[in-house]
């Protein structure tokens, strides 16, 4: 009986050290709870290079992945090191704030559940492999800032259908940032004015490219915690507090307003849309 209890206490430790974890990596600090990571602190995640190469170096939440579904980053942390997500298949959503300005080579390599990803203003560059085998991968919105994606970034995000690129100048890129990806079955939105640009450029002309207007880049995105699930959604959104809820489509155009705690986007098309709460913005995707 003595076993059996002793055995009972050191799973139920276990199970409790596999789910709240906490430590700190270089200049930042990371906890795991209720399925998410939270990382804060002032300066960059560190690189680390997910068993590619010798000495072999994973994140110090690396052996938690299973139990990550959630990846928040608070503000001050300005660069997501290579393979800080490598490895979390269950990860399957990711809140960025403004104040990061890089990602890593294999920063979501193999994050195989993640379905969008809404990269901040002030990115500048991508690197290699960052979102390679990213099978789930749907969207991806690119602001104007970049100015450098490399090579294999996209390597085998198969059902990746809508890219949206702010950068009103096409950025030289190597054909393998998209390889594996059925270019012409995926949406490439570009500033109305750049759409001649891009059906001139290498790779980026295989893509069917459509043109919006410029401006929605540019609304205030706040940097709070404000919980819109599931996205991307198929149709309903849910919005943690019941509130005025405003819907624009990606072009700053009004659509509807209704008060509550959900919204139903199931009869507008696929693309992005922002939902405007209590002053607050938050992009959600509608597959």
């Amino acid at each position: 009986m003595k076993k059996i209890i002793i055995t009972l206490i050191t799973v139920l430790a276990l199970s409790i050290s596999a789910f709240a974890q906490s430590g700190t990596a270089g200049d930042v600090t990371w906890k795991i709870e209720d399925s998410t990571l939270t990382i804060s602190g002032k300066g960059a995640i560190p690189d680390y290079n997910g068993g590619m190469s010798s000495p072999i170096e994973f994140a110090p939440w690396y052996k938690y992945r299973s139990s990550i579904y959630r990846g928040v980053l608070e503000i001050g942390v300005t660069r997501i090191g290579c393979c800080t997500f490598y490895g979390c298949y269950n990860l399957t959503s990711v809140t960025i704030p403004n104040s990061v300005t890089s990602i890593g080579g294999g920063a979501f390599l193999c994050c195989s559940a993640l379905p969008s990803i809404i990269l901040p203003n002030d990115i500048i560059s991508i690197e290699s492999i960052t979102f390679s085998d990213c099978k789930s991968l749907a969207s991806i919105t690119l602001p104007k800032t970049i100015t450098s994606i490399g090579r294999e970034a996209f390597w085998y995000c198969e059902n990746l259908n809508l890219i949206t690129n702010f950068n009103p100048v096409p950025i030289a890129i190597n054909p393998d940032v998209f390889g594996g990806v059925n270019k012409s079955a995926c949406t490439l939105e570009v500033p109305i004015n750049s759409v001649s640009a891009y059906q001139n450029a290498d790779v980026w002309k295989e893509f069917n490219i459509v043109g919006v207007e410029v401006g929605v880049e540019e609304l205030p995105m706040t940097n709070d915690e404000l919980r819109v699930y599931p996205n991307p959604t198929s149709g309903k959104v849910y919005i943690e507090t019941e509130s005025k809820i405003k819907v624009y489509n990606q072009q700053g155009q009004f659509l509807q307003e209704t008060f509550g705690n959900q919204i139903d986007l199931s009869d507008y098309p696929k693309g992005i849309y922002l939902l405007q709460v209590n002053g607050r913005l938050r992009k959600v995707v509608k597959q």
